[in-house]
């Protein structure tokens, strides 16, 4: 008998993408992303996660949506 495949989907710009339900320990909205001066590309700042700072680390630039600098 073959299982049932449950996947999360998620978009990042105009792409969908899925993982496997047992791959995710939480969804969570996206808090607020400070900036941090002179932080290298790949971070998009910092995040306050149940009172606790983290790096708010970017996505690889291949799946990172373009950015509209007008805005």
């Amino acid at each position: 008998m073959e299982k049932d495949l449950q996947v999360v989907g998620f978009r990042i710009g105009n792409e969908t993408y899925g993982v496997r339900i047992a791959a995710v320990r939480e969804i969570v909205r996206v808090p607020e992303i400070t900036s941090v001066p002179s932080a290298p590309d790949l971070i998009e700042g910092v995040i306050n996660l149940r009172g606790e700072n983290h790096s708010g680390d970017g996505p690889p630039q291949t799946i990172r949506p373009e950015r509209d600098s007008s805005l």
